[in-house]
């Protein structure tokens, strides 16, 4: 399937298409937020015994964040992750986690985007915030499980709205990988 679990490059499309982005060798590391909810509560509860480990095994560490409705305006919270990664000339790794219908099994973590319109706009605009930034960017990660509880047409709608979010990160996001 075109939506294995794999970090694909993406080019640019342009004329220099052949040669594929290399986020990893444009940075020199993986970014460790330093507003992460463990740094948070490292910097809340300094005299905290735990506080020490948690700093040196959690909050150091480079991690995922994870971005959805609960983001705001996803240009926005996007565009200030990746700038303050690239600031640090560090790789961030981020989920967009938004597709319509998400979880259609479990229902444990349902919602998304309120349509595929709605997504397609959400997801564009999220490519468009990375712009030319190195990053690693995972889309949709549970979006392809739920495949046994969803009719032809859901897997299909789905599958057009997974090829396109891959597509507006082509297009707006060339040195990213997905």
């Amino acid at each position: 399937s075109a939506f294995a679990c794999l970090l694909l490059p993406l080019g640019s499309g342009q004329a220099d298409a052949g040669v594929l982005a290399d986020p990893i060798g444009m940075t020199s590391g993986f970014y460790a937020d330093p507003n992460s909810t463990p740094a948070a509560w490292v910097a809340a509860n300094p005299g905290d015994g735990r506080a020490q480990a948690i700093r040196d095994n959690i909050a150091s560490r480079p991690m995922a964040r994870w971005f959805g409705s609960w983001s705001g305006d996803i240009g926005a919270a996007v565009g200030s992750y990746v700038g303050a990664a690239d600031a640090a000339d560090k790789l961030p790794v981020l989920i967009a986690y938004n597709i319509p219908g998400r979880d259609a099994c479990g229902g444990h973590s349902g919602g998304g985007a309120g349509s595929p319109a709605a997504y397609r706009t959400w997801i564009s605009a999220f490519a468009s915030a990375v712009a030319g930034r190195p990053a690693l960017v995972v889309i949709e990660p549970d979006s392809l499980g739920d495949f046994s509880c969803m009719s032809q047409q859901q897997i299909d709608e789905r599958n057009a709205m997974l090829r396109d979010a891959l597509a507006q990160f082509s297009a707006h996001a060339p040195n990213t990988w997905t």
